[in-house]
């Protein structure tokens, strides 16, 4: 049952932000519990603020009509970067509840070519707000079991990159800062759509081993790292000179993505008129 508390959606209108990092480090069932509370258009704006790795879990463990209703109402770049994340087949399975308008409007989203840096991607790297402290980054590094880069991406409160801190400053940061006043404001990034070929030669992998893709508006739609794009690279070539000697190349990759998008957007507008109908 929905809490019809006039003040607390005010509160969390207003400060989702920092409603989205008091949930993130409280424990599970209270956050799913907390969340089944609150109008979908309020969860859909404090989930939107989370990062990544914890939205995808929270939404994944609500009931699929629930979640459905909570993505409608998120910003097309938040919806599209979280079933990104989610994946394939948990995207699928909400088609019988997402409404038709706005799946289409975030499908535009989803799906990236196969020789992008979308395509790519980490689509769960590890992001920090730029409102945390710290000491809290340092929890949720810790809580990684020591799976990371060398450089930790920070986005502000629209999930738009706002920064980079290597991972050796931030350990001799001081605890009380907030990452936000320690971060590198000068970060690089490559965008979504970007062919392979032409990342290769980025003067950024000079320096860094990862960098953050982003979307037209400047929202971080995931990780690439270096080692990925030169394996990809390495794959095409060698791809390339099979289909070249025939002159006959088919991009299977790239025709099974499109492919995927249009059925799934058959099963949805099927699903749509059944329920129209019945």
């Amino acid at each position: 049952m929905k809490v019809n508390n006039r003040l607390t959606d005010e509160f969390l209108r207003s400060h989702a932000n920092d409603a989205a990092r008091i949930l993130e480090q409280q424990s599970d069932e209270t956050v799913i519990s907390f969340l089944a509370t609150i109008p979908a258009a309020v969860a859909a704006l404090v989930i939107g603020q989370m990062i990544t790795p914890s939205a995808v879990k929270y939404i994944q463990a609500m009931a699929d009509r629930d979640a459905a209703m909570i993505i409608d109402h998120m910003k097309t770049s938040s919806a599209a970067r979280l079933l990104q994340a989610a994946g394939r087949e948990y995207t699928v399975r909400l088609l019988n509840f997402l409404s038709k308008e706005n799946y289409r409007r975030i499908q535009r989203s989803m799906v990236y070519p196969y020789d992008t840096a979308g395509s790519l991607m980490d689509p769960k790297g590890l992001l920090l707000p730029d409102s945390i402290l710290v000491s809290d980054a340092k929890k949720r590094i810790e809580g990684l079991g020591g799976v990371i880069s060398c450089e930790v991406y920070v986005v502000d409160e629209n999930h738009k990159l706002a920064g980079v801190v290597e991972l050796s400053g931030l350990m001799s940061a001081r605890p009380e800062s907030p990452l936000g006043a320690i971060m590198n404001r000068q970060a690089y990034s490559v965008p979504a759509r970007a062919r392979i070929k032409m990342l290769l030669g980025h003067k950024a992998w000079k320096s860094y081993k990862t960098l953050p893709v982003i979307e037209m508006d400047n929202v971080v739609a995931g990780v690439l790292r270096h080692k990925d794009i030169l394996d990809a690279a390495s794959v095409m070539d060698s791809k390339y000179r099979v289909t070249e000697r025939s002159g006959d190349a088919v991009n299977v990759v790239n025709l099974y993505w499109y492919a995927l998008t249009d059925t799934l957007g058959t099963m949805l507008t099927q699903g749509t008129r059944h329920k129209e109908n019945r």
